[in-house]
C-alpha cells in the first residue's frame, strides 16, 4: 500500500514514494514460473483479506458510506439491463445475446447473502507492481475509487489471468466467502465491459476501444 509523503489541504490529491517494480499485466504474468505465481496468489489473497476485514467504523471515518451499494442493486441492475437491449443488442451477434441474456439472468437467481467490504475496485494489471528480482508483489496503487460494496468485485478483475487463477486467490482469502461468490465476480466482468460498450456508443472518451471490450466480453 503506498505511503504517502504529501495530502494537499482539500484532500484531492496526495503523492506516495516510488514503489519499485513493474505493472503485472496479463503477458507479464505468463511468462512466471509455478511457485512465483503461487506466491501472487498469496500476495493477493492476503491483501484482499486485509482490505475487506476493514472495521466499518474505520470505512465510515474515512467518510465512505456504508448505506449500502445501489449500483448492484436488483432493481439498478434491471435497469442497466434494459440499457444493454435497447442499446447494445441491435448491434450484437445472436451468440453475444444469448451470453448476455444468460448472464443476467443467471445473477437476478442467485440468492447468497452478500458481503459488504471496504473495495479497491479496480485491482487490475495497471495498479499490481511486481518486484520480478523478488518474485513477488511489490505494492498494490490507485484507491481512489475505493467504496463499501459487494467484496465480489475486487475478484472481478483476477479473471484477466484466468478463472482458476481467481479461484485459487479465492481458496486462500480469509474473508466472508459465499457459494455465489465466484458467480458475482463473474458477472461483474460482464457489466464492466457492456457498461463500457454503452459510454463508447454514447460517445463518451474512452481509454479502450469498443472492440476490446467486446473481446472481454466474449472471454469467457
Amino acid at each position: 500500500i503506498p505511503e504517502y509523503a504529501y495530502i494537499s489541504q482539500d484532500k484531492t490529491w496526495g503523492g506516495h514514494y516510488m514503489i519499485q517494480g513493474e505493472e503485472l499485466q496479463v503477458e507479464l504474468f505468463q511468462t512466471q514460473t509455478d511457485n512465483v505465481k503461487e506466491k501472487i496468489v498469496k500476495d493477493l489473497a492476503n491483501f484482499l483479506t486485509v482490505i475487506h476485514k476493514t472495521p466499518k467504523e474505520v470505512v465510515q471515518e474515512m467518510g465512505i458510506s456504508t448505506r449500502g451499494d445501489y449500483s448492484w442493486s436488483p432493481s439498478h441492475v434491471r435497469e442497466i439491463y434494459e440499457g444493454v437491449k435497447s442499446k447494445l443488442y441491435p448491434i450484437l451477434r445472436t451468440e453475444e445475446i444469448s451470453w448476455i441474456d444468460y448472464r443476467f439472468n443467471h445473477y437476478f437467481s442467485l440468492r447468497s447473502e452478500i458481503n459488504q467490504a471496504l473495495v479497491h475496485s479496480d485491482l487490475n494489471g495497471d495498479h499490481i507492481f511486481f518486484g520480478e528480482k523478488q518474485g513477488e508483489i511489490s505494492g498494490i496503487i490507485d484507491f481512489a475509487n475505493v467504496y463499501y460494496a459487494d467484496s465480489a468485485i475486487d475478484f472481478s478483475r483476477l479473471l484477466d489471468y484466468g478463472e482458476d487463477f481467481m479461484r485459487k486467490v479465492i481458496d486462500q482469502y480469509q474473508g466472508f466467502k459465499d457459494e455465489d461468490l465466484v458467480q458475482r465476480a463473474k458477472f461483474r466482468r460482464l457489466i464492466g465491459a457492456v457498461g463500457n460498450m454503452l459510454r463508447i456508443i454514447h460517445g463518451e472518451q474512452m481509454p479502450t476501444t469498443f472492440e476490446d471490450q467486446r473481446h472481454r466480453l466474449n472471454k469467457r
